[in-house]
């Protein structure tokens, strides 16, 4: 008898879901907590460079336990580059 349905077990995130619900695992936080995560400030980015608006890929497999390896490219508009791209990996 099916009690719920969590996904499509051929899909990464319906894996996530059926360990949580497997283990009991928390997956809503106390209204203190996201009242504390709303009031949060963000920490400044330092000499580091934000990325945040470039539509980065990511390239990690499907059983990886991390996200932290992405690409972007375009073409490059330069016509001395003619047929060039602009490339970008991050790796965190």
């Amino acid at each position: 008898r099916i009690t719920e349905v969590l996904g499509n077990i051929n899909e990464p995130k319906s894996i996530s879901l059926v360990s949580i619900h497997a283990r009991g695992i928390p997956f809503e936080f106390p209204p203190e907590v996201e009242l504390q995560a709303r009031e949060s400030k963000a920490t400044p980015l330092g000499k580091r460079t934000d990325l945040r608006d470039i539509p980065l890929v990511t390239i990690d497999g499907a059983d990886a336990r991390d996200f932290d390896d992405a690409v972007w490219a375009e073409a490059d508009p330069d016509p001395a580059n003619e047929g060039g791209w602009h490339i970008m990996v991050a790796i965190a």
